[in-house]
């Protein structure tokens, strides 16, 4: 009989731990924020927007024209200076700003043909 070689087992301790859930009271300050900007600016462009269990602190937006890019971030006061343009993975190019309405962190971001737009109109906008 020959020898059968096994692949160890992984343990509990091998494994990155899962994220904490948080509960949805604890979501409380992002709606809120969404709540406040929706009546500061009803006329801000609707857009995909999350609100994670894991993250209770933070509102993710993305949008995806370009309009609706500046209509996000004229409202949350941010400075084309304070765009960052980014890159997860070659083929995921993004820009994206993050602002705070009553102190939760609003990161707005976009991904696609409105990353080279914004590149350049926020060159332009810092070179004036």
């Amino acid at each position: 009989m020959g020898t059968q070689t096994t692949e160890p087992i992984a343990t509990s301790t091998d494994r990155p731990a899962p994220r904490e859930r948080g509960a949805l009271a604890d979501q409380c300050a992002a709606f809120a924020a969404l709540q406040a900007l929706a009546a500061d600016h009803p006329a801000l462009p609707g857009a995909y927007i999350t609100a994670s269990s894991f993250v209770a602190g933070e509102v993710v937006v993305q949008v995806r024209a370009w309009l609706d890019w500046e209509a996000w971030r004229i409202a949350l006061g941010v400075a084309p200076s304070e765009v960052a343009l980014g890159n997860c993975e070659p083929e995921r190019e993004h820009i994206e700003f993050t602002a705070s309405v009553g102190g939760v962190s609003v990161r707005v971001y976009s991904m696609g043909e409105l990353v080279k737009q914004a590149a350049d109109e926020t060159a332009a906008a810092v070179a004036a």
